[in-house]
Parts: C-alpha cells; sequence; structure tokens
C-alpha cells in the first residue's frame, strides 16, 4: 500500500507517531514493536498498517516528524 505522506492526519496517529519515536530512541530502527506500539497507544496493529501501511512508512513518519521539528 503506498500513502501519499507519512504525516499522520488524526490525534491517534500523532500519538502513534511520538510513540514510535521513543521506542527508536531506546532500541533503534529493529526495537520498534508493533504490537507493543500499538498496545501502548491503545490500538491495533491493524489500525498501524492501515493509518501507514507498515513499519517502513511508520518510520518514515517518525523521521518526517523530526524534520519538520528542525525546521520550524
Amino acid at each position: 500500500m503506498t500513502h501519499a505522506s507519512a504525516r499522520p492526519k488524526t490525534r491517534r496517529g500523532a500519538a502513534l507517531v511520538a510513540a514510535a519515536a521513543a521506542q527508536i530512541a531506546a532500541g533503534g530502527p529493529t526495537g520498534l514493536s508493533l504490537r507493543a506500539l500499538a498496545a501502548q497507544v491503545g490500538t491495533s496493529t491493524n489500525a498501524i498498517y492501515a493509518m501507514f501501511g507498515g513499519k517502513p512508512e511508520l518510520i518514515g513518519a517518525v523521521l518526517e516528524a523530526a524534520d519538520e521539528s528542525f525546521t520550524r
């Protein structure tokens, strides 16, 4: 599934990106667990796949959010 932008459009999507960023900061990209992330945010792994398409796209959204925070 291809998404035009990895930027989340909902509060839950933003919460997922923030929580994913924290997981990546703690353990690197390989430390990102979609199951743990879903449980932490109170959603399902299916919702993550529906919003982002997969782990690579979610990591892309994390990078995009970090880039935006530096360019403001």
